[in-house]
């Protein structure tokens, strides 16, 4: 089934709901000190459009979503601007005075056969990230100087939920570009877009990220959230394993291949002090 750029936003909408509701407002994350806000240009047109302290003409609250909808269709015919609202992350992280930007990615459909130009990386390391987005957080982090990182779903790789840097310095790169990525012209099978192949084998899991990042015990994510992970992976209609029919594992349920980080009982003590500390 094609799935276009819009079908990702909903998957991808869907993935900050599940996370919202099951770790970044729950008491134990709240605990640590975390807040997380939406913050794409959709929602905050739409909840200035419902503010109850703001004075409006009638219909000004359509009207919101009617810009909205313009941008989209002004990007889609490749204004730059719009392009980069379009691209904006979509949340941000408060904790301890620091703001992390985080923009969520979701890759239900794994490669089964290599990427071009990447010989011996096991093909199903790799996941589909849009160039127009790719290319509007580089700037961000780069040019603006922005915390923004990649939150990515892949229910098919052996580590389902992975976060990182534009910028991977375990690689020794400097710029994003240098990332292990690789091009592959728009197909109907990932939205009709360009889009970068990336490697994600070597990624830390969201739980390691955040407490490497902002000391939130990696006990208190994989407790509050790999219990869900399965039934996400399996029976959720939006964020579920889509194999393509070619697959040789098409069969097998999505989780077959994951690693005891993520099967494993998680740490129940020390949950928000640092390791070692």
């Amino acid at each position: 089934m094609t799935e276009t750029f819009a079908d990702r936003r909903k998957i991808e909408a869907a993935l900050l709901q599940k996370l919202t509701r099951g770790l970044w407002t729950r008491r134990d994350t709240l605990a640590s000190g975390v807040r997380h806000c939406r913050a794409d240009y959709r929602t905050l047109l739409r909840k200035l459009a419902k503010a109850p302290d703001v004075d409006r003409l009638p219909g000004e609250a359509d009207a919101a979503g009617a810009i909205a909808d313009c941008i989209g269709q002004l990007a889609r015919g490749g204004s730059r601007v719009a392009l980069f609202l379009e691209h904006l992350p979509d949340a941000f992280i408060q904790k301890d005075g620091r703001l992390l930007w985080i923009d969520y990615k979701a890759a239900r459909t794994p490669r089964f056969t290599p990427v071009p130009h990447a010989p011996g990386v096991p093909f199903e390391n790799f996941a589909p990230i849009e160039f127009a987005s790719w290319n509007v957080l580089a700037w961000l982090r780069h040019s603006v100087g922005l915390d923004v990182a990649l939150l990515v779903w892949a229910p098919f790789h052996s580590r389902p939920l992975v976060m990182n840097w534009p910028v991977d310095a375990r690689h020794g790169s400097k710029n994003w570009s240098e990332m292990p990525k690789y091009e592959v012209q728009a197909t109907t099978t990932v939205s009709g877009t360009d889009y970068a192949a990336v490697d994600i084998g070597s990624w830390p899991s969201l739980a390691q990220f955040l407490d490497d990042e902002l000391n939130i015990h990696h006990g208190v994510t994989e407790r509050l959230l790999w219990s869900d992970l399965d039934v996400w992976a399996n029976d959720d209609e939006l964020l579920k394993m889509r194999p393509d029919a070619r697959d040789p594992n098409r069969d097998r349920r999505a989780g077959w291949n994951w690693t005891d980080e993520f099967l494993a009982p998680p740490a129940q003590t020390g949950l928000f002090e640092k390791k070692g500390a």
